[in-house]
């Protein structure tokens, strides 16, 4: 009986200390320009323990201990590897990716890539829409792209 009772305080012991030995990070993730980078990942390396930035490129994660590294990135970025030790608050810059992308078709419902597009393609750049003195978007883009038919709908509030 005293084995079962020494068992259990060991246990008790040792799972109170891990939930103590916790660390709490915050942080802020930004790119070379300082914006804010909204939806970075923040992962503790090795672990599931994750979470994404906010609207202002804020964290707050909990990692095992001084010992964890963080491992920040985000599409077209270099990912960084940040040790934390004795820092509880970090500031994060990522560079962009040098890497080309292959361009990307925005469509009504998500997005495509340009290869795997049937049918054709326009583009109207931002100076063209500019340039052309229009009441909204369908009057910009009418006679710009061949064979596009542009409509305007008015909803009442």
């Amino acid at each position: 009986m005293n084995n079962n009772i020494l068992h259990k305080l060991f246990l008790t012991l040792t799972l109170g200390a891990s939930a103590q030995d916790k660390i709490t990070v915050t942080g802020n993730v930004s790119d070379e320009t300082g914006e804010p980078i909204i939806g970075a990942t923040v992962m503790e390396a090795l672990t599931t323990n994750g979470v994404v930035t906010d609207f202002d490129g804020n964290f707050k994660i909990q990692v095992k201990n001084e010992k964890a590294t963080l491992k920040i990135s985000y599409i077209g970025m270099i990912a960084q590897n940040i040790r934390v030790g004795n820092q509880r608050h970090v500031k994060v810059v990522l560079k962009d990716e040098n890497k080309s992308l292959g361009e990307v078709v925005v469509v009504g419902y998500g997005h495509q890539k340009k290869e795997s597009v049937v049918g054709a393609i326009g583009q109207v750049s931002n100076k063209e829409l500019l340039q052309s003195p229009s009441a909204n978007v369908s009057q910009a883009l009418s006679g710009k792209v061949a064979g596009l038919v542009t409509t305007v709908r008015c909803r009442k509030s």
